[in-house]
């Protein structure tokens, strides 16, 4: 008898983990069956990514690294990775860079548009660049696809595919499903892979090369930063009349709403030439570590303490219009009414994606700090 199909193999793995956990909740029926819900739930895989302009974030987080500015190297290919997604090319330049130059009268909708590559240009092989100019351009690098269409463990099942295992990471000690308490996701090994390849390159004079591997590294620790990618959403979100599909929808819905509206506030700070987040970024001190895994690691459980009072407010901004089993995109209309909102949630709402953004950048700052100390 021939091996069993592939789908029908991790379906009956996906139904062994329910039956173990019905068991042992057998004397909480409904509790069991909120867990069997979220489940089958998450299996199904989902377009993700983090903070949507990666660029902007680590743009501002330099902003006053003159250094970087100022050194200037020439743009050389750069060594295949194996652990890579084998149908990812790198690329060098932006494939359509007339339709992604930045706009400050336009309003983008990062789940309706395609703005993985906007405000990215770079430069084509031999071409003179910048330090600074590498980290900025591809430090959104890993959402381009190289993380795609992996088979890397189980657990990626229930975290969005292997985009998803490789860009979330939920912590030790968090309770999250299908495995309560232990950590989940990869994204701190991704890191580290990506520093230890800068590194490589650093030493063997490939300076191109090692800021553009430094970028890759620089973004999953960024993700860390991102509420989204380190917590898992409330039961709340279920759409009972469509527990699978519908329930993935919901969550995309305002995972999608918090991204366009921190990027267009971003991207607003930028062409008004300043504000309180790009400040917030610029100013952030350098988080130490002796690695970058623990760069990682260390700004995981911060988000994720943040993120359990960060995504509820979420939850109540956006409104109910975003608890749907069909897909609701963040308006323009909407996006400037919260704007001029000055509530008390909505003042608790950007304190704390003010800290995320802290975050961030201080994980940029300790990372390139670290890779000075290194290399």
């Amino acid at each position: 008898m021939g091996k069993p199909h592939k789908k029908l193999k991790v379906w009956q793995n996906a139904m062994e983990l329910y039956t173990k956990i019905y068991e042992i909740t057998e004397a909480f029926p409904y509790f069991a069956i909120s867990l069997l819900s979220l489940l089958l739930m998450i299996l199904t895989p989902s377009t993700l990514q983090a903070w949507a302009r990666h660029n902007l974030i680590t743009k501002y987080a330099l902003e006053s690294n003159e250094s970087y500015k100022n050194s200037v190297t020439v743009v050389t290919e750069i060594s295949s990775d194996n652990s890579i997604n084998p149908e990812y090319t790198p690329i060098y330049t932006n494939p359509d860079f007339k339709n992604n130059k930045i706009d400050c009268n336009r309003f983008m909708n990062y789940d309706l548009d395609n703005g993985l590559y906007y405000g990215f240009e770079g430069k084509g092989l031999s071409e003179k660049t910048s330090i600074y100019e590498i980290l900025v351009h591809f430090s959104d690098e890993p959402d381009w696809g190289m993380d795609k269409n992996i088979n890397l463990s189980f657990a990626q099942k229930l975290m969005a595919g292997s985009q998803g295992y490789r860009h979330m990471y939920y912590p030790f000690w968090t309770f999250h499903l299908p495995y309560p308490f232990i950590a989940q996701g990869e994204a701190p090994e991704r890191a580290q892979h990506f520093f230890d390849r800068a590194v490589e390159e650093y030493k063997r004079g490939n300076t191109y090369a090692a800021y553009r591997e430094l970028a890759r590294s620089i973004h999953y620790v960024m993700d860390m930063a991102q509420p989204f990618h380190t917590y898992q959403l409330p039961l709340r979100l279920i759409q009972f009349d469509s527990p699978f599909n519908g329930t993935v929808q919901a969550i995309k819905n305002y995972h999608f709403a918090y991204e366009t509206f921190v990027a267009n506030l971003l991207q607003m700070e930028d062409c008004a030439s300043g504000g309180m987040l790009s400040k917030s970024i610029k100013d952030a001190e350098p988080l130490i570590t002796n690695n970058s895994r623990d760069l990682a690691l260390l700004i995981a459980r911060r988000s994720n303490k943040i993120a359990k009072r960060l995504i509820p407010l979420a939850i109540e901004i956006f409104g109910k219009r975003f608890n749907s089993a069909e897909p609701q995109s963040l308006t323009e209309s909407e996006f400037k009414e919260l704007l001029n909102s000055n509530n008390k949630s909505m003042r608790e709402f950007f304190d704390l994606t003010q800290q995320t953004l802290i975050l961030a950048s201080g994980g940029i700052k300790g990372l390139l700090d670290l890779f000075l100390r290194v290399s």
